[in-house]
């Protein structure tokens, strides 16, 4: 295992999405009301670090209340992961922005509670989002925000990213869908 600066090395090959130690998050991003599972960065083609967020299905389960835990005991299915979704912010925003719910309107949007995120997560799919080159918490081209040189960059920025996540989960998947209603 590498080790830069005390943080992992996105080229560990046991992991491809290697996460930050929780002692390193911001904390804006190690607030409970994000419900943020893990975080870290993967560097990209031209060498910036592009930070990445992540919120586990399962880890969602384990924090809503005891009523809601009650409740879901009887869908057990539900506990299950199924699948992932990877979500991208538009220009001008951030993953943790665009993802999350302000609740009273106008205040930062840093709320898991009632968030697409949430909804996604109830329903057995890990959700992931990353901060686009120049925006939020990655690195920008020429030390500025919302700066790009090429817009094939942040294609590549995409792809890359999703090849990390599919790494990631290879294999990992329940094979259950809605219509499956006995067991093979």
């Amino acid at each position: 295992h590498k080790k830069k600066n005390g943080i992992m090395d996105d080229d560990d090959d046991d992991d491809p999405l290697p996460s930050l130690p929780r002692s390193k998050w911001e904390r804006s991003v190690a607030l409970k009301c994000a419900n943020v599972s893990r975080t870290g960065h993967f560097v990209n083609a031209q060498g910036m670090k592009i930070r990445w967020y992540a919120w586990d299905a399962l880890v969602a389960k384990t924090t809503t209340t005891k009523k809601a835990l009650e409740e879901e005991e009887e869908e057990e299915e539900e506990e299950e992961e199924i699948g992932v979704v990877v979500g991208t912010h538009g220009s001008g925003a951030h993953a943790m922005f665009e993802w999350l719910q302000s609740t009273p309107m106008g205040t930062p949007r840093n709320k898991y509670k009632n968030s697409w995120i949430e909804m996604m997560n109830k329903k057995g799919l890990t959700f992931y989002a990353y901060d686009t080159q120049g925006a939020g918490r990655s690195d920008c081209a020429r030390g500025c925000k919302a700066f790009v040189e090429r817009e094939s960059d942040m294609m590549e920025d995409n792809a890359r990213f999703m090849e990390l996540v599919r790494r990631k989960h290879e294999g990992g998947f329940s094979s259950r869908s809605d219509d499956d209603d006995d067991d093979d």
